[in-house]
């Protein structure tokens, strides 16, 4: 907020001695993607209520499977879910609308949900439209060990690592991810995993 105050005071005003901008500062990633240890031990939880149980599946499942942001857990339901030729297609809401391809094994737990609470969201969140942390809200009820924070960001961050390391283009990742940029992609390139030298080789010399 302080930013937007300062910029807008030196477009406004004419006479008032404005400092100059402050240098930009590099920029980093504030949710790193999960590592596949952590992933995994995410994937295991077993929680003591059905209703922690499900809402952990749901919020996995459309984290990990289908890279959703933060406001669109609250509205994803079965009446999105579509399977054309075989694959799961989730068709995303709001701002950012989007037909996303889930990933088999999400995919498996969405038709799950939709099966066992086909009237709801996946994951049975109920919150209040004044509530401005709305997500927050709901997933911090998820009770998972201290060192193991579930987090949105990082879920979605491990789902484009995910894609950008099995080689999905970076137009149609974009285009799954409701990207309008690249950056995104700038900032996870850290956590890659690169190929072996000899098979990015024959890639570059138009051999494979």
């Amino acid at each position: 907020r302080r930013a937007v105050l300062r910029t807008m005071g030196r477009a406004l005003t004419e006479e008032a001695p404005w400092p100059a901008p402050e240098p930009m500062l590099p920029q980093r990633l504030r949710h790193p993607p999960y590592s596949a240890r952590d992933e995994q031990r995410l994937r295991s939880l077993r929680l003591p209520t059905r209703q922690q149980q499900r809402r952990l599946d749901a919020v996995l499942a459309l984290g990990l499977g289908a890279g959703l942001w933060a406001r669109e857990y609250l509205t994803a339901a079965p009446s999105d879910l579509r399977t054309i030729n075989g694959l799961t297609h989730l068709q995303v809401q709001g701002t950012r609308a989007r037909k996303v391809v889930v990933r088999d094994r999400d995919a498996q737990t969405l038709h799950r949900l939709a099966a066992e609470h086909p009237l709801e969201n996946f994951a049975g969140f109920r919150a209040s439209e004044w509530d401005r942390s709305r997500t927050w809200n709901a997933i911090r009820a998820i009770d998972t060990p201290t060192d193991l924070k579930l987090e949105t960001e990082r879920l979605r961050s491990t789902w484009l690592v995910h894609h950008l390391d099995r080689g999905v283009h970076l137009t149609v990742l974009a285009r799954h991810a409701g990207l309008k940029t690249t950056r995104a992609f700038t900032l996870l390139m850290p956590f890659l995993t690169e190929p072996p030298e000899a098979m990015t080789n024959r890639h570059l010399a138009d051999l494979e």
